[in-house]
């Protein structure tokens, strides 16, 4: 039991190693449409990131500090969060400061000083209108600019304006940060306007409670003698004492003497030091008390840590960290297209798609051959490429192929093998000819017949006589012989198609073309048919029942899995036998890494065997 578990692991093992080589091999083949998509997206993204204008940030820290007569409340309010879970006061404070900081009364402030209106691009439909409404418009946009931090488990925020210029960054930083100050102030010293404006009476009342009303009482002249501290001052009572007597004798004097007399002027000159001593001691007192009253008022609970200063380095946009992003994204964008292209890409183009859609035995490639020359130079040399480049990938691809059709049936049963393919232009003619040629080299006896009798493609690319061929034998009393053509390949022959006839399919399909293939069995070890291809005309299907065995050429990439299947449906409906699939076309370098071991021994001319 335990044997079977590893065996089991071992093969889960390998299907998800085949998997993700077959992704690899998805991503390869697709590898300029993910390029492409890597190189769009980048590029976008990239043009669109300089495109925005370089960015800098200004930042100044302040303390804010909550004010004494909330401190106990605030204390007690944490206490109950602790054990409730709500928040207490002194969170609540924090709270209201940042939203004074980022409000847009503050933000207004600041562009009205600053004059930011000029600063800020107005859309043309401000352009003409009321400044206030402009100062709105920017207010709103300068509030957005805004970002203010509170510092955690302290009484730090850092406060900071994102602007295009490093100088104007730092100088709205620095006035966002006085005005708060100063409104921070101004809570602290004044009641309220609304209180002021709807209750009066009351306000006033409150006002003078307040130390900074009673500091403002002080200052009054009418309200020193009413003061308890200056009627209650013990040198002041006394001093006023002394100056009621010296009223009274100077009174009693100014009835006996003249305002001159030497004693009246004497009582005078005593009154006068006596008042100002009053005086004198009478501001002292008030100036104590001023002293002490401004002793219980906090000026401001904000305080100004560091201020803004000019940024040496712009801070944004972020241009590198979104071109970064938008390589991963376009990266696995590519790769979900690539994919998508290759779920919407029907064709065959591997061993692998021919063993999962076409459900055929696979007997080898032919890979891509690129030629130079004249038209009809190269195409001689490109139908008989196995004899003229021996030694060549191409040479070794079709002695594999020889090789597998060998053991797909016994020779004496496999005589005859018609090479097809379900639509023109996918090489069957190339590898019709070339196996032929890689045959006869195997020392066999080999027949190629030019079946395609509507578009014969062989005979006159190779040096051979275009007619008389085979339509001329089946339609006609032409001896068997007088159709067989030599080659420059020893042990091969060639049928030429002849001259094209108007009904190809009943001639392929008469006693004559019986009575050719069994003349051709007798003489030869391996006979090819290059026959039409299956889809719109009959003749394939006509002639493959004077056959062993049917070949199917696919060019890789061309054609599409419902029209390759629907040619293997109607070969198989009409009783013919599919030995196996070439696949054609195939490109070595940059197509499938299983057809890497190909390659081992293939060698150029002038080059030693590895």
């Amino acid at each position: 039991m335990a044997e079977e578990n590893v065996v089991t692991k071992d093969l889960l093992h390998i299907e998800e190693e085949i998997d993700l080589r077959r992704y690899g091999r998805i991503l390869f083949r697709r590898r300029w449409a993910v390029l492409s998509v890597i190189i769009i997206v980048v590029s976008v993204v990239a043009i669109y990131f300089f495109r925005l204008p370089t960015e800098y940030t200004s930042t100044s820290r302040v303390v804010i500090e909550q004010p004494e007569n909330q401190q106990a409340r605030a204390s007690r309010f944490d206490e109950l969060a602790a054990v409730t879970g709500e928040g207490g006061t002194q969170k609540d404070f924090y709270n209201t400061q940042l939203e004074i900081l980022r409000g847009y009364a503050l933000a207004r402030q600041v562009v009205k000083t600053m004059g930011l209106v000029r600063v800020y691009k107005l859309p043309k439909k401000l352009w003409n209108v009321a400044e206030d409404a402009q100062v709105q418009y920017v207010a709103g946009k300068f509030q957005k600019d805004v970002k203010v931090e509170h510092i955690k488990d302290s009484q730090l925020f850092d406060i900071s304006i994102k602007t295009h210029d490093p100088v104007l960054a730092r100088d709205v930083t620095n006035k966002l940060t006085d005005l708060f100050v100063k409104q921070s102030i101004a809570d602290q010293l004044f009641i309220s306007k609304e209180i002021l404006e709807f209750f009066p009476t009351e306000a006033e009342k409150l006002q003078i409670e307040t130390p900074a009303g009673k500091i403002e009482e002080l200052s009054r002249k009418d309200m020193a003698d009413s003061l308890p501290s200056v009627s209650n001052d013990p040198l002041i009572r006394q001093l006023k004492a002394k100056q009621a007597e010296l009223e009274t004798t100077l009174s009693t004097l100014l009835k006996r003497y003249k305002e001159k007399h030497p004693k009246v002027k004497e009582i005078r000159s005593s009154l006068a030091f006596i008042d100002e001593r009053i005086k004198l001691e009478t501001d002292n007192v008030i100036k104590n008390l001023k002293a002490s009253y401004a002793s219980q008022l906090q000026v401001s609970n904000v305080r100004v840590v560091s201020p803004a200063e000019v940024p040496a380095l712009p801070s944004g946009p972020p241009r590198l960290q979104g071109i970064a992003l938008a390589f991963l994204v376009s990266l696995f964008l590519g790769c979900g297209f690539a994919f998508l292209l290759d779920f919407l890409d029907d064709t065959i183009k591997t061993q692998e798609d021919i063993e999962n859609f076409v459900h055929l035995p696979f007997l080898g490639h032919s890979p891509v051959i690129r030629m130079r020359g004249g038209i009809r130079k190269q195409m001689e040399n490109f139908l008989l490429y196995c004899e003229k480049e021996p030694l060549s990938e191409a040479a070794e691809a079709f002695r594999y192929v020889k090789v597998a059709v060998n053991f797909s049936a016994p020779t004496h049963t496999l005589k005859s093998v018609m090479v097809t393919s379900a639509i023109p232009g996918e090489g069957k003619s190339f590898v019709s000819s070339n196996l032929a040629v890689s045959s006869a080299q195997d020392k066999m006896k080999v027949l190629l017949i030019e079946g395609d009798l509507r578009h014969p493609a062989i005979a006159a690319h190779i040096g051979g006589k275009s007619s008389p061929g085979l339509s001329e034998f089946l339609t006609g009393d032409m001896s068997w012989e007088a159709v067989i053509q030599k080659t420059s390949v020893e042990n091969l022959d060639i049928v030429a198609a002849g001259h094209v006839p108007p009904n190809p399919a009943e001639i392929l399909g008469s006693y004559r073309m019986e009575e050719f293939m069994r003349f051709a069995r007798e003489r030869y070890d391996r006979i090819i048919f290059d026959s039409a291809p299956v889809m719109g005309v009959a003749d394939s299907l006509i002639a493959g029942k004077f056959m062993d065995g049917v070949l199917m050429v696919i060019h890789a990439g061309k054609v599409g899995r419902e029209i390759i299947n629907r040619s293997k449906q109607r070969l198989q409906e009409t009783g013919l036998k599919i030995i196996g699939v070439v696949l054609n076309n195939v490109n070595l370098g940059t197509e499938e890494a299983s057809y890497k071991y190909y390659g081992y021994g293939y060698y150029k001319k002038g080059q030693k065997k590895s």
